[in-house]
């Protein structure tokens, strides 16, 4: 990841492991940044950014901040603006 301007990181609150990985093997082509929580009931990330649907976007900026906690789609082409003002 370093040295990029930037990456997508998906991250799963599926709990069950093998509909984690039937998903991204179907819809991510290359998965080197998706992960699944171990413990999706009581994790951190969850109750810090109120996740509770999938899919759900965060934009963080190079400083590692959350910038956008609800970021949109990555079909929808006003993503791209976003990303750009960041960079």
């Amino acid at each position: 990841m370093e040295g990029q301007s930037f990456v997508i990181i998906s991250v799963s609150l599926d709990k069950a492991f093998w509909a984690w990985k039937a998903a991204t093997a179907k819809y991510i082509h290359d998965n080197s940044n998706s992960y699944i929580l171990a413990n999706p009931e009581t994790a951190a990330l969850i109750k810090q950014y109120n996740l509770s649907s999938i899919p759900r976007y965060l934009l963080i900026n190079k400083d590692g901040k959350v910038v956008d906690k609800d970021a949109k789609r990555p079909s929808d082409r006003q993503l791209a603006e976003d990303i750009r003002k960041l960079l």
